[in-house]
């Protein structure tokens, strides 16, 4: 008797980790898109379909000339943005802790809300956390 097991379908690629950010549409897909398009004239709707793609990106990515990887828009200035280097620097110090953050930074002059400084530090405290758990031994006793 055989069991089959399914394995769940991989559509990002072994090579990501979960820090980076992964474009929708890589170059190799662009040029899937272009092809279909062009040389086998596929409707706009069946490429999207194939590719598991929603017609608007397929669309997006006929009208571009040229294949551009996805970049994040800067972000704008916050309340926050003055205080940042200090917040990476002090956080560890304070076990990340948001409260003890704001307080420090009201100190210093911020006047924004708690919420923002908490949503700050959360991401520090993940990467944190898994780097703690990539470094944790596991060891067993010598066997009888």
């Amino acid at each position: 008797m055989s069991i089959e097991i399914e394995t769940p379908a991989t559509t990002i690629g072994a090579g990501v980790t979960l820090c980076e950010e992964v474009p929708m549409v890589r170059r190799e897909r662009w040029e899937e898109i272009r092809r279909l398009w062009v040389t086998e004239r596929v409707p706009i709707a069946e490429i999207a379909r194939r590719l598991n793609l929603d017609r608007k990106t397929v669309r997006r990515h006929l009208h571009d000339a040229a294949w551009q990887p996805y970049q994040r828009p800067t972000r704008a200035e916050t309340v926050l943005s003055p205080h940042a280097d200090y917040l990476r620097e002090r956080a560890e110090q304070v076990n990340y802790s948001a409260q003890i953050l704001c307080q420090e930074l009201r100190q210093r002059g911020y006047q924004g809300s708690y919420e923002t400084v908490k949503l700050f530090v959360r991401p520090l405290r993940a990467r944190r956390l898994a780097a703690d758990r990539a470094l944790i031994r596991f060891e067993t006793p010598p066997g009888r």
